[in-house]
């Protein structure tokens, strides 16, 4: 919860309010804490927060963030309480799902839009981008897979990208491995300190360095304050 805290960008962008569907994992013990110590206005879906792992309000039992029906209990209740995002996450809150409003809550009810892996990546990858204030080149990796938008952004504001890694997320954490016990990945040279941001098409990001694995609270917490920024605008 510390290390994700600390990775905060924008902590006076906190108008934002946020529903958030633990899909009956453990993200109530993640993501939800995060954004409140953060000092967001987060609320969290009543049906399925509770631990249970036959997922029963979930459709078909499947709590895939990469599904936009597993957000439909999230949207509705956002719905009620005039919320601007919502955001899930699997049973392990590793991978996270966003949806976000055509339409400002004062314009009335709206439709909601489910963003994929790749938008969500692109989208954090620009917040942290545009806020990160590195001396040397900041550093993004990501999966062959992954939208190459993510590294033309990347180029755009002068940072560098290791971005042919095989599918799954563990080579992401290896190359961490590596640029940790070498200052080099096979032939790139990076320090640790330049890592702004891991992602992959599957709904993963991690925003620091000190986890090894993608985690839903750190981009949870940066997704919250662009759409903060955004509601501000």
């Amino acid at each position: 919860l510390e290390a994700n805290l600390a990775c905060s960008r924008a902590p006076a962008a906190r108008n934002a309010r946020v529903v958030f569907t633990a899909l009956h994992g453990t993200g109530r013990l993640t993501v939800l804490p995060v954004l409140k110590r953060a000092g967001f206005d987060v609320l969290l879906e009543p049906t399925q927060a509770e631990f249970d792992g036959s997922f029963p309000s979930v459709p078909f039992r499947f709590p895939n963030p990469e599904l936009p029906g597993a957000l439909n209990r999230a949207m509705t209740y956002a719905e009620e309480h005039s919320a601007h995002i919502v955001m899930g996450c699997d049973p392990d809150a590793d991978r996270l799902g966003l949806a976000a409003r055509r339409h400002l809550p004062e314009q009335g009810p709206s439709e909601w839009r489910v963003f994929n892996g790749n938008e969500i990546a692109v989208l954090a990858c620009y917040f942290l981008m545009r806020t990160q204030g590195f001396c040397a080149p900041p550093l993004v990796i990501k999966t062959e897979v992954t939208s190459q938008l993510v590294t033309r952004i990347t180029r755009h504001h002068g940072g560098r990208t290791i971005g042919h890694l095989l599918v799954g997320f563990k080579y992401i954490g290896d190359a961490l491995d590596q640029l940790e016990k070498t200052g080099r990945f096979g032939r790139f040279p990076a320090s640790l300190e330049q890592f702004l941001i891991g992602v992959e098409e599957s709904h993963g990001i991690l925003v620091t360095p000190k986890v090894r694995d993608k985690d839903a609270a750190g981009a949870a917490l940066i997704l919250a304050e662009l759409a903060s920024e955004e509601a501000r605008a």
